[in-house]
């Protein structure tokens, strides 16, 4: 088989032939255009014109419809056109002119960016991921660790994203726990909804003294799940009615998982706060699932791309309040060029079997079971590694919060009882909000 790397720059070296000679019937001039926009379809490229597009809605303005009834309007398809001339303008941009006069300006780091994804190139990203860490680092780490207090300024806030974009986990310490949950609340609203906040914002409501976990038109804050919207893992502390089939509500040690795998996008963020620690065991376990692949991507490849390809179903039921919800996805998801790992499912408390898919045939079963059930033990085995786990004694106080589809999480048994329990209070935030936030601070 040939290298990825030369299969790659084979691709590029035929598309970009091909782009120079439909670009234009004057060769000169399509000389001049510079690679990376002359590999761009020269379709792909008047359409993303940002003159098209509304400067205030950002949405598209070139839409024929009917004005009164909404109907589309069926046009004759656009005639082609090419590229005659490119110029530079203030080294920021590419100033193109097109063979019916119209004239678009592109960013040259959107152009780059574009070029990057039709070669299917790897991008730069400053991810970071992370092996052998201890308590002791995490809290001594001026990036991944903040303090509460921190977190209810904008400067805080623009660090805890910048840490779980590079990191996927933050400690908060000094987080309060004798306002219900108040706090917790407006944790997750700082990292969560738009970066801009208002009155429309929980984070913004605390500051101003209203110790409340959900705004009735707000923007921002807790998202809302079979267990409420901020839910605690003591009875007592859980909201009447909101369900608690799960096995956290236990006290044996749970295998390092992420949550919610059973929804069709589980939540982009789950934050974590220690109101009373068990007196023995209890330690919560974390783990970077992005290393962790990346650790599977080079000692197995096989294993890897099984887990990859292969669509796994999740399931969570609760009969007393009446929620049956299932989904599905691969463990590890990777970009299209396969070079960058995108999330992680993982549960196999909540894992059901899974059916050979339709283009593997009988006599091919047990051949299929048996390579799944050596990639999940090829993953299994990095999961169990001491290195792979960040073993945390949370204090009272002491909040983490993991990026969801990213780092996985677990805990030791601990014993508790009416004297000594053991509870923590979280809540979530969603992908989409949580990709917001990366996209508006620069890093997607």
């Amino acid at each position: 088989m040939l290298p990825k790397a030369w299969i790659n720059r084979s691709r590029q070296r035929s598309w970009l032939n091909l782009c120079r000679r439909a670009m234009s019937s004057k060769p000169a001039e399509a000389a001049k255009i510079p690679q990376e926009l002359c590999a761009l379809p020269t379709r792909f490229l008047r359409a993303s014109d940002p003159s098209l597009y509304d400067v205030a809605t950002f949405q598209r303005k070139n839409v024929e419809f009917d004005a009164t009834t909404g109907k589309p309007i069926i046009s004759s398809e656009e005639e082609h056109v090419n590229i005659v001339q490119c110029e530079n303008l203030d080294n920021q941009k590419y100033t193109v002119t097109w063979s019916d006069g119209r004239i678009s300006e592109f960013s040259k780091i959107w152009v780059k960016n574009q070029y990057k994804n039709l070669m299917r190139m790897e991008t730069s990203t400053d991810r970071v991921y992370w092996r052998n860490l201890t308590e002791s680092d995490l809290r001594s780490s001026s990036e991944m660790s903040i303090d509460f207090s921190q977190i209810l300024t904008q400067e805080g806030t623009d660090h805890a994203i910048r840490a779980l974009y590079r990191f996927g986990i933050l400690l908060v310490q000094n987080t309060p726990v004798l306002d219900n949950g108040a706090g917790v609340a407006a944790l997750g609203a700082a990292v969560g909804g738009g970066k801009i906040k208002n009155q429309t914002s929980l984070w913004t409501t605390y500051k101003d003294g209203q110790e409340i976990i959900q705004l009735d038109h707000g923007t921002d804050g807790p998202m809302r799940t079979l267990y409420g919207t901020v839910w605690s893992t003591s009875f007592a502390g859980q909201a009447d009615g909101a369900s608690v089939a799960d096995s956290a509500y236990g006290q044996e040690a749970l295998p390092l998982h992420t949550d919610l795998t059973y929804l069709s996008s589980p939540p982009g963020l789950q934050i974590f706060t220690m109101v009373h620690p068990a007196k023995y065991g209890g330690e919560s376990v974390f783990g970077d699932g992005f290393a962790m692949a990346d650790l599977l991507r080079r000692t197995n490849p096989q294993a890897f791309e099984t887990l990859c390809n292969t669509s796994r179903c999740y399931r969570c039921i609760d009969k007393d309040s009446g929620w049956h919800l299932e989904a599905t996805g691969p463990v590890i998801s990777k970009s299209l060029n396969g070079n960058e790992i995108l999330a992680i499912r993982h549960n196999d408390l909540d894992r059901l079997p899974v059916l050979p898919p339709p283009t593997v045939k009988v006599d091919k079963f047990n051949e299929f079971y048996a390579q799944l059930a050596e990639a999940h033990q090829a993953w299994d085995e990095i999961l169990r590694l001491d290195e792979s786990r960040l073993v945390v004694k949370l204090k009272t106080g002491d909040t983490v919060v993991v990026a969801n589809q990213r780092c996985l999480h677990g805990r030791h048994a601990f014993v508790a009882n009416q004297n000594s329990p053991r509870s923590v209070r979280g809540c979530y935030v969603s992908q989409d909000e949580l990709d917001s936030r990366f996209r508006v601070a620069g890093h997607l």
